[in-house]
């Protein structure tokens, strides 16, 4: 089983728009690292995100070359500052591979708390548009690989 683990694109500030849509170079982030997991074949069951605008758009650009099943959706609890135990419920209740997109510091905490990782780890350093791959074997759950623009590009 895998959990993917995306921190949005980057976003415009809020001075610049207080809905904080993706950027230029937010688009661009999330096209190209959306073009090198086209060639992964990634299937999961539902794509879900934290329904701030930013992640929303990043899940739907995702949604182009991740294969879900059951679509995009909001979820609850994928926010930067909320607690992470009732997304780690949620992995735990799956069956099949999911994805979660939402925002610093939460994605750092949820990394950490899945896989006993630092988070500042280089496995976990989420920049935006990064994609972490945890596996999970044998009850627990290991880095399997990581991708982000700053790799690709």
């Amino acid at each position: 089983m895998h959990i993917y683990l995306v921190r949005h694109a980057e976003a415009k500030n809020d001075l610049e728009d207080a809905t904080r849509p993706l950027s230029v170079r937010g688009v661009e982030e999330i096209k190209m690292v959306s073009e090198h997991l086209k060639s992964k074949n990634l299937k999961v069951q539902s794509i879900y995100h934290s329904g701030k605008l930013r992640a929303q758009q990043t899940a739907i650009e995702l949604s182009t070359c991740v294969h879900s099943e059951n679509g995009v959706h909001q979820q609850n609890g994928l926010n930067p500052m909320d607690p992470v135990e009732d997304t780690v419920q949620l992995i735990e209740e799956q069956h099949d591979d999911i994805m979660l997109v939402g925002h610093l510091p939460f994605m750092n905490t949820l990394g950490s708390r899945l896989t006993g990782l630092h988070p500042q780890d280089d496995g976990l350093l989420f920049t935006t548009a990064t994609v972490v791959c945890l596996e999970k074997t044998n009850n627990n759950w290991q880095l399997a690989w990581r991708t982000s623009p700053i790799q690709l590009g």
